[in-house]
């Protein structure tokens, strides 16, 4: 089926796709498929960062909306943006969610690290607080979340190298410690605190 798009919402296409839709309107579920669909099948972050839009625009307090705009905002290059979409998640997400959005604020801090060296320090602050809440938002987990949430942690870090500072590196190791070693939290809170950012 083929979408149709209003050209005054934000100039957005649409090619057909293998979904059935069966709504005049979509829904923020509809609009998160779809973004998935264009980041995983068709490699498109513009699309995928347009339809997460059009999902918040519908439902912006909603943490899982949040959360997935913030991400492809980031994939688009958006950093501002997918930070404050993000941090929107603090006081109305659950805690897995809330974990997840510290975990992916602390990494959009760390790249701005390396794409605004003029204020890396400031922003190395920042992911490092968010990275330390991330870290004591693990407590009240699971075992399974836990583990969900770090290797998170780990695979985000891993995925995004190329575009993150080098002291990227020493959280990496943190939550391979938290994930692998059993480290306890208040350990990998002083790891996470010890960090120093070299200029």
């Amino acid at each position: 089926m083929t979408f149709k798009w209003l050209p005054e919402q934000d100039n957005i296409w649409h090619k057909t796709t293998p979904f059935v839709l069966q709504l005049e309107k979509l829904t923020w579920e509809r609009w998160l498929i779809e973004a998935e669909y264009m980041s995983n099948s068709l490699k498109d972050t513009k699309r995928a960062y347009l339809a997460t839009k059009e999902a918040f625009r519908v439902e912006p307090n909603n943490p899982t909306v949040s959360i997935s705009h913030g991400w492809f905002a980031f994939k688009a290059g958006r950093l501002e943006e997918a930070i404050q979409v993000t941090k929107r998640c603090e006081k109305t997400a659950d805690n897995d969610s809330k974990s997840i959005s510290f975990i992916n604020i602390g990494m959009y801090y760390l790249s701005y690290c390396l794409s605004d060296r003029d204020n890396k320090e400031k922003h190395h602050t920042q992911a490092q607080e968010w990275y330390r809440k991330a870290i004591e938002s693990l407590e009240v987990l699971s075992p399974d979340s836990f583990q969900f949430v770090a290797q998170s942690a780990i695979n985000d870090i891993l995925e995004h190298r190329d575009i993150l500072d080098n002291i990227a590196d020493a959280y990496l190791r943190i939550f391979q410690s938290l994930s692998t070693e059993n480290t306890p939290i208040g350990q990998a809170k002083t790891m996470c605190e010890d960090i120093q950012y070299i200029v």
